[in-house]
């Protein structure tokens, strides 16, 4: 009788010992002295952390793009590391790669402006990052924004009549009063001159090319 109540003893030990083994990700294992004995083995982490970030929701394409972003190793800041940044567009088609290399914050910071005439889709945009120290590798967070047009003023998704009206009042408004509006500007020169009004007719031709009959027609 005395053996049986040991045997449950044992057995109750045991399964406690499994049941907290794989809790706390240690085993059991029997030691040199023929004791059973817990040994943990530790749950790797990785001791990288990056992130991308872009500055602002929403850009017109033209319009200059920052991304930053922090490295850091177990809670420090690593420096002089380059940090990739990949861009993709609406259908997960990679447009723009480029690295920048981390200061001594751990901080990095890149730019970049879409091209003009508009050869981007409008939509949503996501931008990831990754870096590599030493054996360790690690990719960033997502970070999305939206891109509109450089000719969709009202950012309606399309570039129709109302736009075409908008930069029209904007280019006779310009020499009117000499003030130039930064959204009609398209080349950034602080004017609304001839070389705006072909990169406007440019860009809506590329624009229109784009597009499908279906969606000319509606």
């Amino acid at each position: 009788m005395k053996r049986k109540v040991y045997s449950v003893a044992f057995l109750t030990v045991a399964v406690v010992g499994l049941i907290c083994s794989a809790l706390s990700g240690s085993v059991l294992d029997k030691g040199p002295d023929n004791q059973t004995h817990s040994i943990v083995r530790a749950q790797v982490s990785n001791p990288l952390l990056l992130t991308a970030l872009f500055d602002n929701s929403t850009y017109a394409i033209g319009q200059i793009v920052t991304v930053n972003g922090t490295l850091t190793y177990n809670g420090g800041s690593v420096a002089n590391v380059a940090v990739a940044v990949s861009v993709f567009d609406p259908l997960g088609t990679v447009v723009f790669v480029k690295s920048a290399t981390t200061g001594k914050d751990g901080n990095y910071s890149l730019q970049f402006r879409p091209p003009i005439p508009p050869t981007w889709l409008p939509g949503l945009y996501n931008c990831s990052a990754s870096a590599a120290v030493g054996e360790n590798k690690v990719a960033s967070n997502i970070s999305s924004c939206i891109f509109f047009t450089a000719l969709d003023f009202n950012h309606d998704g399309l570039v129709d009549f109302n736009d075409v009206t908008y930069f029209v009042d904007s280019y006779l408004s310009y020499y009117q009063s000499g003030i130039a509006n930064p959204a009609c500007d398209l080349n950034h020169d602080g004017k609304i001159d001839f070389q705006d009004v072909t990169m406007f007719v440019n860009g809506y031709n590329a624009y229109l090319s784009s597009l499908t009959m279906w969606q000319r027609l509606s």
